[in-house]
Parts: C-alpha cells; structure tokens; sequence
C-alpha cells in the first residue's frame, strides 16, 4: 500500500479529481442558472439607412438607394435601421401575469438613446408561433405603440426559447448607440444577452467549453509529465541500507569419481 503513496500518485490523483469536479460541476450548475424566469434581448443588426455619421464626418458615404426609397427617406439622411431579438431563454414558461409594470397594458420598454422611433414592426419568424402576434394588436395603448425614444411592448407570454423580434427605424443618431430593454418580471429577470450580429459567425466554443477544456488539458498534460518524469528507484520495504566491503574469498571444487 505504501508503494503508492508517492508523490507523483498523489499529484496524478488530485489533477484527476480536479477534472471530474470541474465537469460535474458544470453540468450541475448549468440548468440551475436558468431555473429562474428570464427574457434575453439582443441587437441583432445596427445599420445606417440614410448617412453612416459613426463618427460624425458629414462627408461620411451615404447608402446607395434607387427607386421608391428616394422619395421615402427625404429629411432622414441620418435614418438606422435596428433589429433586436427578444427571448425568453430561461427556465420556465411566461405569462401574462409575470411582468411587474404598473401599467398593467405594457410589459416591456424598449428605450434608444439619441434617437427617435419613426416606425417599428414586430417578425416571427416560426410559423407554429405565429399566434404570438395577436398580442401587438390593436395598435395604440392597448398593444404596441412608441413615442420618442421608446417603444411599449404589451406583457407578451412566453413559452421556453419563444422569440420575437422588433425591426425598428430611427432617425437623429449615430448607429451603435445604446439600446435598453427596462421592465420587470415576477421571480425573473431581463438582462441583455451577448449575441453576435447577423455577419458575424458563431464562436466554436462557449466559454464554459473552453474552461473546461482547459481544465482537462492541463490535467493530462500533468499527467503525462508525472509518467514521464524519471523517478529515482526505491529499495523494497524491510531493507537496509548500508556498505558492504569484500575482503577476500575462497573457493574449492571436488571432481567426480569416474
């Protein structure tokens, strides 16, 4: 038993346990993160319609447009189109009643800082969810309406991974600027999701992967330079170490009668 009570056993075991543990715990903690009620938004596109003024340039390129669109977008050449997706990505189904506002007509605001809304339309894009759109009608205080900087959205119910989203044009600010979802949802909570736009491509790897790769990397790495490394040779238990000095010796052989 004492054999492998070495230290490189005892290293190799407790990088191994380490592994398991980080992956359990993961898997454990995952859904548990989720349990609660949660409505996930994020901006999907921020584009220019009319001139890009990121930076404010006034010679800034304008969008190439033709036909219908000349007459259209006269007066807003700093027109931006925005598509936010709205989600519920928690653990738990959403009704009406879960939303906190005061105004028992609206669930959710939508607030764009330095701009103003000209028109929004809401797109389902799941044709089985197209039901969801009956909640956005009538238009007006009753459904979705915006004034300003704000769009009110009406307390929407939500089944797990349900999804809408807003197509929004904007005038009087630069695209990129700050898009806010406020409201409040009973033993919830919205918060702003980490997305990629639509050119974007998706990363390989989530973070909680790439921990965990990097966890099980680093113990085989350990590992194998634990079976690697040479190790000094151990006497057998029970022996003694010592010197021994030979000071002569003697020998003697009988022959074999025929």
């Amino acid at each position: 038993m004492d054999e492998w009570l070495t230290a490189d056993n005892i290293l190799a075991t407790i990088f191994a346990v380490f592994s398991l543990a980080a992956s359990a715990v993961t898997i454990w903690y995952r859904p548990r993160a989720q349990h609660r009620k949660r409505i996930g938004y994020r901006v999907q596109m921020d584009t220019p319609f009319g001139k890009s003024n990121d930076d404010g340039d006034e010679a800034a390129l304008t969008t190439v447009r033709i036909g219908a669109f000349g007459n259209f977008l006269e007066g807003m050449d700093d027109a931006t189109v925005v598509l936010i997706r709205i989600e519920n990505d928690g653990a738990e189904t959403i009704a009406e009643s879960d939303y906190t506002s005061r105004d028992a007509l609206h669930g959710l605001t939508v607030v764009f800082r330095d701009r103003t809304v000209r028109g929004v339309a809401v797109t389902q894009p799941d044709v089985h969810d197209e039901y969801l759109l009956e909640h956005f009608v009538p238009a007006g205080p009753a459904g979705l309406h915006s004034s300003g900087r704000k769009i009110f959205l009406p307390p929407v119910p939500l089944n797990r991974n349900q999804h809408f989203k807003l197509l929004v044009l904007l005038t009087g600010g630069p695209v990129n600027s700050d898009v806010r979802i406020t409201g409040g949802l009973q033993g919830g909570d919205v918060v702003r999701n980490k997305g990629v736009s639509i050119d974007e491509e998706l990363p390989l790897f989530s973070r909680q992967a790439k921990w965990i790769t990097a966890a099980l990397s680093l113990s085989v790495s350990v590992l194998a330079a634990t079976i690697a490394w040479p190790q000094a040779i151990v006497p057998p238990r029970g022996c003694e170490t010592g010197k021994l000095t030979v000071v002569g010796s003697t020998a003697s052989t009988r022959r074999r009668r025929p």
